[in-house]
């Protein structure tokens, strides 16, 4: 009887973490296309770049969003500079502890593509073994 092998599942729900504050927009259009590209490859993403705060709303009001996505994702994806904002390093840093995987983009879109070419090919093996 031949074993069937399953392709790692993969986190469902990512929170996208990032820098924003300093930055022209926001860095708004690196979290859109970024969110995009995870959601392209079947991920739903918590995009904090989506999030509505209320006027006047400072700093620790959009943290106080952005750490609420965070404790409903699976796991988180970071953008290029991450590490150098206070903002993406709390979100980053609480992930670890809540022990969520935490890794680039790129890294979540690679594994994904990886995923799906190795579920692509068990079920191609299994229907030739089912032959």
């Amino acid at each position: 009887m031949t074993e069937v092998l399953e392709a790692p599942a993969l986190p469902r729900v990512l929170y996208l973490a990032g820098p924003m504050s300093g930055l022209p927009a926001f860095n708004y259009p690196s979290f859109d296309a970024a969110a995009k590209q995870l959601r392209e490859a079947g991920f739903e993403v918590l995009n904090p770049a989506e999030n509505s705060a209320p006027e006047g709303a400072e700093w620790v009001d959009y943290m106080k969003l952005a750490i609420g996505q965070l404790a409903q994702a699976d796991a988180v994806a970071f953008l290029a500079g991450a590490g150098n904002s206070k903002g993406a390093r709390i979100e980053m840093r609480l992930a670890v502890d809540l022990e969520m995987r935490v890794r680039p983009v790129r890294a979540w879109l690679t594994e994904a593509g990886q995923s799906a070419y190795m579920s692509r090919l068990l079920n191609n093996e299994t229907k030739e073994a089912s032959k």
